[in-house]
């Protein structure tokens, strides 16, 4: 099953909400509040890879909406060869 995480990006880069993600979804983990611990088991593999292996400096730099400049959502996810995917689309319409 594959695992996906999605990152609002406004004020701040990818990588700083990556970040936040990680201790989000660490904190509710560790708290007991999570019911689904193998989804998040693997949503902490996923954004602790991304954010030792990547190179952040030239991904905010290839894109706008990975800087913070532009507002966009960002999912993450596993390719079939084990490599993260970044995938970028519009950010999510206010409810």
């Amino acid at each position: 099953m594959s695992v996906r995480v999605e990152l609002q990006i406004k004020a701040h880069c990818i990588e700083t909400e990556a970040k936040n993600e990680l201790k989000r979804i660490t904190d509710s983990f560790f708290s007991g509040e999570s019911q689904m611990s193998d989804i998040c088991k693997r949503k902490i593999e996923l954004l602790t890879q991304f954010l030792n292996d990547i190179d952040f400096k030239e991904l905010r730099a290839s894109d706008e909406r990975l800087s913070g400049i532009r507002e966009s959502t960002v999912i993450l996810s596993r390719g079939y060869d084990g490599r993260i995917d970044i995938d970028i689309y519009p950010p999510k319409p206010k409810e």
